[in-house]
C-alpha cells in the first residue's frame, strides 16, 4: 500500500505536463491553475500520508527533519509560482517547483526505504 501511494503520487506528478499538453481544451487560466493545483495537491497528499505513518509509528521519526525541510522549500517555491501565475496565466508550473516537489517525494521514498 505504501509503495502504491508513492508510485501513484509520482505518476500523477509526472503525468501533469503530459495532460497539460495533450489533454482537453482549456483556457490559459485554467491550464495554469490546474497544473499548479495538481502539483500542490499531489505533494501535499504524499506529505500528509507520510506524517500519518510517522505518527502511527510505521516510519521512524528520524527522517522527519529532512522530509519537512524539503516540504518547506517546496511550499516557498509554490507560493512564488502562485504569485507569478496571477499576472501571467500562460505560464505552466515552473520547473523548479516541479523539482522541489520531486525532492519531497524522493525524501519520503527514502524515509520509507522504497528507493
Amino acid at each position: 500500500m505504501k509503495k502504491l501511494l508513492i508510485a501513484l503520487c509520482c505518476v500523477s506528478l509526472l503525468a501533469s505536463p503530459v495532460v497539460m499538453t495533450t489533454g482537453c481544451k482549456t483556457s490559459g487560466q485554467t491550464l495554469v491553475y490546474n497544473t499548479l493545483y495538481s502539483v500542490q495537491n499531489t505533494t501535499l497528499a504524499a506529505y500528509d500520508a507520510y506524517l500519518y505513518q510517522v505518527v502511527k509509528g510505521t516510519i521512524s521519526t528520524s527522517s522527519t527533519p529532512a522530509v519537512s525541510q524539503a516540504f518547506n522549500r517546496f511550499q516557498t517555491g509554490m507560493q512564488v509560482a502562485l504569485a507569478a501565475a496571477q499576472f501571467n496565466w500562460q505560464s505552466p508550473a515552473p520547473v523548479d517547483v516541479t523539482l522541489l516537489a520531486s525532492q519531497v517525494l524522493n525524501a519520503i521514498a527514502s524515509a520509507k526505504g522504497v528507493n
